[in-house]
C-alpha cells in the first residue's frame, strides 16, 4: 500500500527544507514529501498550502520516478537532503492548465536540480523544459546554468561548471540567475537580463524531462536527461530582485551553508 512520508525524521537523516521565505507561491515541492508505492513515487506533495499535488493518477507525473537521498558531505552538502529522480528514461512531470499550475509568461520559477551522471550520454539534456515553445531553464546539452526562452539569456558557453552538484536557479521571463558549488568554491552567474523573450502559455505549461519541448511526461523529444530535483516552486508575476536574492540565499544555505 502507498506510504506517505510526511513527518520529520522519516527521511533517514535528511530533513525537510522548511517554509519558503517568500510567500504566495502557486506551488512548492520538497523532495522530502512524497507518497510512495513500492520503490516508485505516486505523488509529489505541494507544500504551498494550495494542494496542487503532482500525481501519477492525475496524469501529471510518469511512473518511473523515485525518491533518493544525498548524504551530508556528498558534493559539498552540509546537510543530508532528499531528492526525486527518474528511474526510467524520458520519465518526468508537467505543470499546465487553468488551475494555477502554470501562470504563463509572467512567472517566477525556482528549482534546485542536478543531473545524475556525468559520464557518456547521461551528461547531456534538459531538465526543466517548456511545451509549445523552445524554452529551457537551467540545463542544456552538457552545460549547467543555461537559459533559453525562445532566445538565449545565458548561453551554454557560460556553463556554471557544477558537475553533479545541485544548482540553485531563479528564472523569470527576461532575468535569470544560477548559483552553486564548483571545486569547493561558489559559482554565481548574478542576474543576467535581456528583453524580447517568450515563455510557454498557461495551457502548454512546463515540465521536467519532457525533452526538446515536444514530448510528454513519459515521451521525451530527444534532449532528456538523468535528472535529480531537490525542490521547485513557482509564483505568478515577476518577483523582485530582493525576493529572488532571499530565495537564492535560502536555497544555497539549505544545501551548502
Amino acid at each position: 500500500m502507498p506510504i506517505q512520508q510526511m513527518l520529520l525524521g522519516t527521511g533517514g537523516g535528511a530533513e525537510p527544507l522548511g517554509n519558503l521565505p517568500v510567500s504566495n507561491a502557486l506551488w512548492y515541492y520538497d523532495g522530502f514529501y512524497v507518497t510512495e508505492s513500492g520503490s516508485n513515487i505516486t505523488e509529489w506533495l505541494d507544500q504551498s498550502g494550495n494542494n496542487r499535488h503532482i500525481t501519477t493518477a492525475g496524469g501529471r507525473m510518469a511512473t518511473g520516478i523515485a525518491q533518493d537521498q544525498a548524504d551530508k558531505g556528498d558534493n559539498y552538502l552540509t546537510t543530508a537532503r532528499k531528492y526525486i529522480k527518474n528511474t526510467t528514461n524520458n520519465h518526468g512531470m508537467r505543470w499546465n492548465g487553468t488551475s494555477g499550475y502554470w501562470p504563463g509568461t509572467s512567472y517566477t520559477l525556482m528549482h534546485i536540480c542536478a543531473r545524475g551522471s556525468k559520464s557518456g550520454a547521461d551528461k547531456v539534456g534538459r531538465i526543466f523544459d517548456g511545451h509549445g515553445i523552445n524554452w529551457l531553464s537551467g540545463y542544456h546539452d552538457t552545460a549547467e546554468g543555461s537559459f533559453y526562452h525562445s532566445g538565449w539569456i545565458i548561453e551554454n558557453n557560460n556553463d556554471r561548471g557544477t558537475d553533479e552538484n545541485f544548482l540553485i536557479c531563479i528564472d523569470r521571463l527576461n532575468s535569470v540567475r544560477a548559483k552553486g558549488k564548483h571545486g569547493g568554491g561558489s559559482t554565481d552567474s548574478g542576474y543576467v537580463t535581456s528583453s524580447g523573450h517568450g515563455a510557454p502559455t498557461i495551457s502548454n505549461g512546463i515540465g521536467i524531462n519532457n525533452g526538446q519541448h515536444t514530448g510528454d511526461i513519459d515521451v521525451g523529444g530527444g534532449e532528456t536527461s538523468d535528472w535529480e530535483c531537490v525542490m521547485t516552486a513557482c509564483w505568478s508575476g515577476n518577483k523582485s530582485d530582493s525576493d529572488c536574492n532571499t530565495l537564492v540565499d535560502w536555497g544555497f544555505n539549505n544545501l551548502y551553508g
